[in-house]
């Protein structure tokens, strides 16, 4: 250690000279392995009487030094004594010389040219004990580095004249040795003698390093007390039980700096991602076939081959029996014993040609996966298959950041391995993984949209889109089940489930999904993908919620809803609600302003629903104002935030029965109607809410403890009847009675479960 620091012995050939000791520990047990910063280390000193101003003044320690003694375990003797000796005494790790800066004034100096001054470099884990040190003389404690460097600028009074100088040296050497790799590491490591002493495989310890039991001594003098002499007795018993001829010392065991371990061998497992093998089944190999082809016949029997042939035709790369079997029926998503697909064993033997039919032809998913989670471009990757890579990497669909049960994406597979096709294959996906990513467009209801990446291409997930739009909008964790993906037309909105795939629903819009849920014209259906309230969120779960964004995120929906006559209310509620949006929108009520406020149609449709403007005898514009100034003058001494007044309104349509509702269409037959009315199906943690389409006004509400409901699926109609006899009940015609009928299902547990709590 010493040597490393360029220690010169003839510096100190002197009698007894000055040593002045730089004590220095790191706050934590890292920071030395990063770069040098002041602030994460702390320095002792102790405090002098300053003869010219009788004032105290901080100074490094100092001691005489002999050149006779070793300057290391002296003054790491001293640094113990000054600092309490037995009753806490710091233990330094050594003592390393400072050699003077050639800038350095000569007044530092001492008399022989050279001022003395080491570093101490003491663990971070060694504190001082205040009920001892507060009783010395010299009044040791540790000071942060930064600070003392700051006041050295601002009040360089408050330290000896020296201590100045010499602090500024063991400044700009810290900062010198910083440059040198590994410097820091050296010195905060633990001295070699007390890792010795921590070995397990060497309990006994000698000053001279010599294990004298090992001579034919039955003991040995041990320099350490009570404690070693069970150490040696304790490494006697190790050799008589053992009987080893040698003792090997792990020269690094104990020691606390961080390492980097270096691979000088690897194996590769040829048989990773193959599945677990079935061991009774394996044969020797014959050294007559070639190693890899023989790897299926190795851990499957021989009944593989005829049991599944599209696999056998991809693991032999036999194209024109794959178009065959294709022709003949057989499905590319086959799974054999081991849950591989025919594209699987294509990918992992190299055969470009049979890998495009099976994608082209066959139609087979790129990304399809087998029980280990490994996806074609997995095991492509981990095979150096380039050609294979590249020609998954031109389907527009391929996931290039799919993980295995490992957590192993393709690149992981191959990246960190030295070998070239490894690496040809590492390079391709980094290129295809910097490329931009294709977006899609998500509409919040606050009127605002975000862009998502569709990371998987057209086989993008719901729960992936949902993952990304939670970092975007930054809503926490515990907000995960609030909102969700929806997809939205004139006449249909669907929630997405998480595994589905919102481009292939919006493929499917017009030409499959309209048509097969309702009668409306496919044509005028232009579906898009909302950030919605999830349906399935009990009224309990939401009023949990604080966090500004989600609440902003409900209030708009929520006013959705209202304002479009979806939430059918009284008319006292209309003006509550009226009453808090002016407050939102105009802030406190004034009176000079307020006439002015509410003066056209379009100033109302904003706050009231249409069906209640129609009402008769309703002079809206004036009890608006009247609402508006009781609700200002009742909030004039609370919180008025526009996060408040949004809950504020939240709080209201609470109470509204169809409030949080998913809503479907469908048609009822109503007395003395010459035809079906159609009608709207809310569908909530309640019940369930039939409003009439044309008016907006509640026709029926059905809680789910009153009603029994079933599926009639031959006539496309959900039925709904009461639970006591001869009360009625309702038919309602839809073709959305099967998401309807379990949606129902869903919340009236959610119901249930909430009124036993």
């Amino acid at each position: 250690m010493t040597d490393y620091y360029n220690y010169d012995a003839g510096v100190h050939r002197r009698l007894r000279m000055d040593a002045y000791l730089a004590a220095i520990r790191p706050k934590q047990l890292n920071t030395f392995s990063q770069d040098f910063r002041p602030q994460s280390y702390d320095l002792l000193l102790t405090e002098e009487l300053n003869l010219g101003t009788d004032q105290a003044v901080k100074c490094l320690p100092m001691t005489k030094l002999s050149f006779e003694e070793e300057p290391s375990d002296y003054l790491c003797a001293f640094l113990h004594e000054l600092t309490g000796n037995n009753n806490g005494g710091l233990k330094g790790k050594r003592a390393v010389f400072i050699p003077a800066a050639e800038s350095e004034p000569v007044s530092t100096l001492d008399s022989s040219g050279i001022g003395t001054l080491y570093c101490v470099a003491v663990d971070s884990r060694n504190k001082l004990l205040p009920k001892y040190v507060n009783n010395l003389p010299d009044s040791p404690g540790f000071y942060p580095f930064d600070q003392v460097l700051e006041t050295l600028t601002t009040n360089p009074g408050a330290y000896g004249k020296l201590t100045r100088t010499l602090l500024l040296r063991l400044f700009h050497w810290f900062r010198q040795k910083d440059k040198v790799p590994g410097a820091m590491n050296l010195l905060f490591s633990t001295h070699s003698e007390e890792r010795l002493k921590r070995s397990i495989t060497n309990p006994a310890y000698f000053t001279d390093m010599q294990f004298a039991c090992l001579n034919g001594t039955e003991s040995a003098q041990l320099n350490e007390g009570y404690s070693q002499t069970i150490a040696n007795e304790a490494l006697t018993k190790m050799l008589e039980i053992e009987k080893c001829d040698i003792i090997k010392i792990n020269s690094v065991f104990g020691q606390d700096q961080p390492f980097k371990s270096k691979v000088d061998a690897y194996s590769m497992n040829r048989f990773w991602g193959m599945g677990r093998p079935e061991y009774s089944k394996m044969a020797v190999p014959s050294e007559e076939k070639d190693q890899w082809p023989s790897i299926l016949s190795e851990i499957r029997d021989p009944s593989h081959v005829d049991e599944f042939p599209l696999h056998k035709c991809a693991l032999e790369g036999d194209t024109e029996g794959i178009l065959a079997l294709l022709k003949s029926g057989l499905s590319v998503e086959q799974r054999d014993r081991e849950s591989w697909a025919p594209i699987h064993h294509a990918a992992w033997f190299g055969h470009l040609e049979a890998m495009e039919v099976l994608l082209t032809k066959g139609k087979c998913d790129p990304n399809i996966t087998n029980d280990n989670g490994s996806t074609p471009l997995h095991l492509a990757a981990s095979k150096g298959r380039c050609y294979v890579v590249e020609l998954l990497l031109n389907f527009k669909d391929i996931n290039l950041n799919a993980v295995d049960n490992c957590n192993k994406t393709a690149l992981n597979l191959c990246e960190n391995i030295d070998k070239p096709d490894l690496q040809a294959v590492a390079q391709l996906l980094r290129s295809a993984m910097s490329k931009p990513t294709p977006t899609i467009k998500v509409l919040l209801m606050d009127g605002t949209n975000r862009m998502l990446n569709l990371v998987s291409g057209a086989n993008t997930t719901v729960l992936q889109l949902q993952q990304q739009m939670m970092q975007e909008i930054e809503i926490p964790e515990n907000c995960a089940d609030v909102f969700t993906i929806w997809i939205c037309s004139r006449n249909l909105q669907l929630q997405l489930k998480p595994e589905h795939k919102p481009i292939q629903h919006l493929n499917d819009w017009k030409r499959k999904i309209v048509q097969l849920l309702t009668s409306w014209d496919p044509s005028r259906e232009d579906a898009q993908l909302f950030w919605r309230r999830h349906a399935s969120l009990s009224m309990t779960k939401e009023k949990m919620v604080r966090h500004p964004v989600a609440i902003r995120l409900l209030f708009y929906e929520a006013y959705h809803n209202y304002i479009n006559s979806y939430y059918p209310c009284s008319t006292q509620d209309a003006v509550i609600l009226g009453g808090i949006l002016l407050q939102l929108n105009h802030g406190d009520y004034d009176s000079r302003k307020a006439r002015n406020i509410i003066v056209s149609e379009s100033a109302l449709k904003s706050l009231i629903p249409g069906t209640k403007k129609s009402e008769k005898n309703q002079n809206w514009s004036k009890e608006l104002l009247t609402q508006y100034k009781a609700f200002s003058q009742r909030m004039i001494n609370r919180n008025r935030s526009v996060q408040v007044l949004q809950h504020q309104f939240l709080k209201i349509c609470w109470n509204l029965t169809v409030y949080g509702s998913a809503f479907f269409t469908g048609k009822v037959n109503l007395k003395n109607a010459r035809q079906l009315t159609e009608v709207f199906i809310g569908i909530n943690d309640i019940g369930i809410h039939i409003i009439v389409v044309p008016t907006k006004n509640m026709l029926q509400t059905f809680s789910y403890d009153t009603i029994e409901w079933l599926h009639d699926k031959e006539n496309e109609m959900l039925v709904i009847q009461m639970k006591e006899l001869n009360k009625g009940g309702m038919q309602i015609k839809t073709r959305q009675a099967g998401l309807v009928k379990h949606l129902m299902d869903k919340l009236s547990q959610l119901n249930t479960l909430a009124l036993t709590m």
